[in-house]
């Protein structure tokens, strides 16, 4: 069996010899080696990501053949890490009419394939997904409306045929505008909750702490036209409403906005800092962030309140990782890494999903 360093020994290993900056497996490694350290888990983006290959007219054979090698491969030299706990898919796709047999086939064939090599390299190991459902009932943006129904029937299904063990609801819709209520979403929670019911697959939520500060939707149409939308922070009041609809519902949280809304550090390994290439996120409000929910956490009980199933909490979130840590001197990354470790496990954010893979394990 591999042969496991702890955080604190890799970096004094690889800061005693070879080249000055760290290669993307030795990116990887430590990051694996930190969370190890820590008792966090990971969930790794496989390598086939992306909502629109279908539209792209992507061949599906190819897609089967190269996500299989890239797995096996990524297996094979991070696999053994006691924190490390599955893969997820990385196709935030469109809503998909349940009578579309073509599109429908093409998804549930490649997670389905997906699924079969993950299971086969480990079966304890989790599949997980992350959709979206679009709550633009006026079709202000031009994508039709559809109804919870019929998330629930078509995720049921692909559930069952991807071989999927978890779905992991984005809870702010497609669009993420702050004038959505509570009440909004339950409908589509309700819905997609059933379809994990029905399919024997667990119902996460993707609890989203960033949003577009807009009135309406007029407002937010003309942002979004004009590229200006303003992205905010969800304020720790209503933060704490939406992990309360989770608890209700679900059996985990993850998370969208720590990165890029919350990390406290401002380090070279920080994700995107910024959302759709606009406004950057500064880190006196990012630090203002963190410490709110900090704060938050603090009040929470320790066990679930009545009628929910988990305490009110995120319990992992996104990181993908951005390009040029592999040019920087190997002890700041490693520095930088471990303080993005410390940062989430200090406050209770224990599992990570790992993106921008294979800008440092290749395709």
């Amino acid at each position: 069996m591999k042969k496991l360093l702890l955080f604190a020994a890799g970096v004094a290993v690889l800061s005693a010899c070879g080249p000055k900056t760290l290669t993307g497996e030795q990116i990887i490694d430590a990051i694996f080696d930190g969370a190890d350290k820590l008792g966090m888990h990971i969930i790794v983006e496989t390598s086939v990501s992306g909502g629109g290959l279908y539209e792209e007219g992507a061949d599906l054979d190819t897609l089967i053949s190269r996500q299989d090698s890239w797995m096996r491969r990524f297996y094979a030299g991070y696999g053994e890490h006691p924190s490390f706990e599955g893969w997820y898919y990385g196709n935030e796709i469109n809503p998909v009419d349940t009578l579309d047999e073509a599109k429908s086939h093409f998804w549930r064939s490649l997670w389905a394939a997906s699924s079969k090599t993950a299971k086969e390299l480990n079966p304890e190991d989790v599949t997980t997904v992350s959709p979206f459902f679009i709550l633009d009932r006026d079709q202000w943006r031009g994508f039709r409306f559809f109804q919870p129904e019929e998330y629930s029937v078509w995720w049921a299904e692909s559930l069952r045929e991807g071989g999927i063990d978890i779905l992991m609801l984005q809870d702010s819709g497609a669009e993420h505008q702050a004038f959505f209520t509570i009440e909004d979403r339950r409908p589509f929670i309700e819905a997609f909750a059933e379809a994990c019911r029905q399919a024997g697959a667990q119902f996460w939520v993707n609890v989203e702490t960033g949003q577009v500060r807009a009135s309406d939707w007029p407002d937010a149409v003309a942002q979004e036209q004009q590229r200006r939308r303003v992205w905010e922070f969800t304020p720790i009041s209503f933060l704490a409403q939406k992990l309360d609809l989770a608890a209700q519902y679900a059996t985990g949280t993850i998370n969208w906005g720590y990165y890029p809304l919350m990390t406290p550090t401002d380090g070279p390994v920080v994700s995107l800092k910024d959302i759709d290439g606009q406004k950057a996120i500064d880190l006196s409000t990012r630090k203002d962030n963190y410490e709110a929910y900090r704060a938050y956490v603090a009040t929470v009980p320790e066990e679930p309140a009545p009628g929910r199933k988990i305490r009110p909490l995120l319990g992992g979130t996104l990181w993908w990782l951005p390009a040029g840590i592999d040019t920087l001197p190997r002890k700041e990354a490693l520095s930088a890494l471990q303080a993005e470790l410390e940062g989430l496990h200090a406050v209770g954010i224990d599992r990570i999903i790992l993106g921008s893979l294979p800008q440092y394990f290749g395709e």
